[in-house]
């Protein structure tokens, strides 16, 4: 995870000397994508944001509770559009009265088994929803 944070934030920054942007608006973006680096690193890589999730556990089909950082154990609903790649897991979660939670694994966040049991019961999940 946070390889990809770093690589994502550092193209960023090396691509805007090419743009056709001014000198100030340059100046505003730089700094911009430096906290946006930082929040994303507290929330995905330390997971000391508050909002950042500690823990999940299955409660049923779609039903789950989350754990954030905070202490704040909150009910939720996993929404049917994951991404699911070898390398990468994006969850998605509905909580009332919440902004939208995601949660991005990679496969070193997880004991190998565990990673291609939860990817195999997403992709399950999924085609149940599709049919």
């Amino acid at each position: 995870m946070a390889g990809w944070l770093l690589f994502i934030h550092l193209t960023a920054l090396l691509v805007l000397p090419f743009l056709d942007l001014s000198a100030w608006l340059i100046a505003v973006c730089v700094p911009v994508l430096a906290i946006n680096l930082y929040n994303s690193w507290r929330r995905h890589v330390w997971r000391t944001h508050p909002q950042s999730i500690q823990s999940i556990s299955w409660q049923g089909a779609d039903e789950l509770t989350v754990t954030l950082h905070s202490g704040a154990e909150l009910q939720a609903t996993l929404v049917q559009r994951a991404l699911i790649l070898p390398w990468l897991v994006i969850l998605h979660f509905r909580v009332a009265g919440h902004p939208g939670h995601s949660l991005l694994l990679t496969p070193d966040m997880l004991p190998d088994t565990a990673f291609r049991q939860l990817r195999a019961r997403l992709r399950m999940a999924m085609d149940g929803a599709a049919a």
